[in-house]
């Protein structure tokens, strides 16, 4: 009998050890009990009961930026927003003109305004981009229009990656009435005189392209190709081409004679980017009467900012 006791004993001591070896109660759920310092000891019982310590984590929802949906940056500021301060909302309409242009001519392709934001106003220390985004003019009626998302890197007959519609100092903004030929308002670049040739624009686009001789990696071109380049003109895709120049010619005139291909050249140059600005308002009539017109300019809050009477 006493041998069986005893063999009952080692089995029970046997199974406390597995059960504390497993962390495994006899009367509930399992322990939570932490590892030790040392690792987990099998003999080890807190004092008290355990809490996890949360691990730090991403919030749910990551903060918005206020460009929305938009997909492409502005253009670097070259002086750089470091250690600037805002400035007033006097000086910024101040340093803001709106001047009448074309808004008294018939047909919303052709009818504009003209705003025009200089530098001379700003203090060394104080930053002067400004974003129009949400800006509004508004006629005599009381009509508001917004300016809205621009491309600051154009493509014509393509979908356009959009951006706040921000501008520095001593810049051009064209309000136009109507439609964008290219369903986007945009930033001017040394290439847009491209789009004129196929499109028509109101005011004119700058046709200060590079010329086509000026293009790179001509080295390899032969004299009849060299001297076919030299005679085409500048913002022009070639519609003839000569049938004796070759198909390297053909092949580098395609590659790089065009839009495109004088973005892909010239996007890095210091002075690739123009501050000048086509925003259209995507409207099919005229919004601006002949005369006793009040136009007014208002910020993304709806104070007013320029206003001009004709």
């Amino acid at each position: 009998m006493e041998k069986y006791i005893g063999f009952l004993v080692i089995i029970l001591m046997g199974a406390v050890i597995v059960a504390v070896a497993t962390n495994v109660s006899f009367f509930g759920a399992p322990h939570e009990n932490p590892p030790g310092p040392g690792g987990f000891s099998f003999f080890s019982f807190p004092d008290k009961a355990y809490t996890p310590t949360p691990s730090p984590s991403k919030p749910l929802f990551p903060s918005l930026s206020s460009g929305g949906g938009t997909t492409q940056e502005s253009p670097p500021d070259k002086g750089g927003a470091g250690g600037l301060s805002a400035p007033s909302t006097e000086t910024i309409r101040k340093a803001l003109t709106l001047r009448r242009a074309n808004a008294t001519r018939t047909g919303p392709q052709e009818e504009y305004l003209d705003l025009q934001y200089r530098s001379s106003f700003f203090r060394k220390d104080e930053l002067s981009s400004l974003d129009l985004t949400d800006w509004t003019v508004e006629n005599t009626r009381g009509d508001r229009f917004s300016f809205g998302y621009v491309a600051n890197l154009p493509y014509a007959g393509e979908v356009n990656q959009l951006a706040r519609f921000i501008v520095p100092s001593d810049s051009t903004i064209h309000v136009i009435t109507g439609k964008s030929p290219f369903s986007a308002s945009f930033r001017t670049n040394t290439c847009t005189g491209y789009f004129a040739q196929f499109d028509s624009y109101t005011p004119s686009i700058d046709q200060q392209c590079p010329r086509p001789s000026d293009e790179p990696a001509q080295g390899s071109l032969n004299d009849a190709c060299l001297d076919y380049i030299e005679s085409l003109p500048s913002c022009r895709i070639p519609q003839n081409t000569l049938l004796d120049i070759g198909n390297t010619c053909r092949v580098y005139i395609t590659n790089n004679i065009n839009y495109r291909g004088c973005v892909a050249n010239h996007k890095i140059d210091a002075d690739f980017y123009r501050n000048e600005w086509y925003v259209y308002l995507g409207r099919p009539t005229e919004l601006w009467k002949e005369k006793r017109e009040h136009i007014i300019l208002r910020d993304g809050q709806g104070t007013l900012m320029a206003e001009l009477e004709y």
